[in-house]
């Protein structure tokens, strides 16, 4: 779903549609499950699944959305997969439809010719987009004040039918995220008479930033100028914030929040090609807890994850912006150090003192505030030491599956050598 940017997967049983699952499922699933990786996508979907034949037309597909409070059709004949209908397609097909209309009904009006009559049966299927999407419309003239606007503006906005026609947008909903290069785009292209379509952060009456999904069509008279623009626009708020979490999940560790091996691996090799422009080196630095299981063993789980937390906060403290801090799994860090001195000896040298900086901070004693099987707060007092594997790298030396190797070479020869240690990695031990 993630690599092919799906919003969601009908899933079928011997080419039978069975069940449905969306991104939103999968989002709620992962923060409850602490596990996904073998549970079978038929456990996970929703059933029955609601389908329709293709002969169903827009208005029917609308109400039966409705009805069923489903956000995704599944269109079927005789048992057979034919495809998938979404809200959001219904939305592209009738605010098209919609800004065609307002456009051909302007041109109209300017030359006497428009026939209400006529024009009745278009007006029912428009005025049931309006209904059905609920997306702001607003018309504006070539200086963007706002002529009209409909109900749905206020409700995205905040600000009343009043307050908006005869305003200039920027003074209403203007939020300062977008560069000035920004807005001289969308307008060098409206203004060539294109559709400029876009997404775009603004601000409501009330102060508060949300996402909108704009589209803004030039209306053009006779003589080819252009006179007004009609803009839709939908909150998408809820899609980005669906979003980041989806990103959050498969790049982040949802415990401590940091950047897990997958994300690590991306900026090593980052850092890699960052090297090779600049001939600086940089340094991986791989610890694992030395004391970490007893603390699991007498006082269970959620000690071990309150303990794993602090641990993140302290490292991260210990370190640049710039850096990346990351969890390995279990009671294992790692910390990529970029950017650090052309020398390979200064480089060590600066590796080093944010090492000692590190398992310093960890050696420090970890005070938990625990509820053993549901009873009143207990404070536990933990001593945890750290075992640190360190490795300088430039671009051209190895892959970054043998920094991250040479790394845990070393920290093992911290282990071994006593604990509580730092060890450099010596390719020519």
């Amino acid at each position: 779903m993630s690599r092919n940017r799906y919003s969601c997967l009908v899933v079928t049983r011997e080419q039978v549609p069975y069940g449905i699952l969306t991104e939103r499922d999968v989002v709620r699933l992962a923060s409850t499950l602490t596990d996904v990786g073998d549970i079978p996508v038929s456990s996970l979907v929703r059933t029955p699944l609601i389908t329709a034949p293709p002969s169903t037309t827009l208005p029917d597909a609308i109400k039966h959305m409705d009805r069923h409070k489903i956000r995704h059709l599944v269109i079927t004949e005789h048992d057979k997969l034919l495809g998938l209908l979404t809200r959001h397609d219904l939305v592209k097909t009738l605010q098209g439809s919609y800004v065609h209309f307002l456009n051909e009904a302007i041109q109209v009006q300017r030359k006497e010719l428009f026939n209400l009559v006529q024009q009745r049966s278009l007006f029912k299927l428009h005025d049931a987009a309006l209904a059905a999407t609920a997306n702001a419309i607003l018309i504006a003239d070539r200086k963007a004040v706002i002529q009209w606007a409909n109900p749905a503006f206020s409700r995205l906005t905040g600000y009343t039918l009043e307050e908006a026609v005869g305003s200039h947008i920027r003074d209403l909903v203007k939020s300062g995220e977008q560069s000035p290069e920004f807005y001289e785009g969308l307008w060098r292209t409206i203004l060539d008479g294109q559709v400029w379509h876009g997404e775009i952060v603004n601000r409501r009456k009330d102060g508060a930033l949300y996402h909108e999904e704009m589209t803004i069509t030039p209306v053009r008279i006779e003589s080819d100028e252009i006179t007004h623009f009609i803009a839709v626009k939908q909150d998408i708020s809820e899609r980005k914030r669906v979003e980041k979490e989806f990103h959050d999940l498969a790049f982040h560790d949802t415990l401590t929040r940091l950047p897990n091996r997958r994300l690590l691996n991306d900026r090593l090799e980052q850092a890699m090609a960052a090297s090779k422009r600049s001939g600086c080196y940089g340094a991986l630095i791989l610890l694992d807890l030395d004391n970490f299981k007893p603390l699991n063993d007498e006082h269970g789980h959620d000690a071990g994850d309150l303990l794993l937390v602090e641990v993140a906060r302290r490292i991260s403290s210990c370190v640049r912006e710039v850096d990346t801090v990351a969890r390995f799994g279990g009671d294992e860090f790692v910390v990529m150090l970029g950017e650090l001195a052309v020398d390979k000896a200064e480089s060590t040298a600066q590796a080093s003192i944010v090492a000692e900086k590190i398992r310093v901070a960890l050696a420090e004693p970890y005070v938990l505030a625990i509820h053993p099987d549901g009873d009143a707060k207990t404070t536990v007092e933990h001593h945890c030491t750290s075992s640190i594997g360190v490795v300088l790298f430039t671009h051209h030396e190895a892959t970054p599956g043998n920094i991250i190797r040479w790394a845990d070479m070393a920290m093992y020869q911290a282990k071994a050598a006593g604990r509580n240690l730092i060890r450099f990695y010596d390719s020519k031990a």
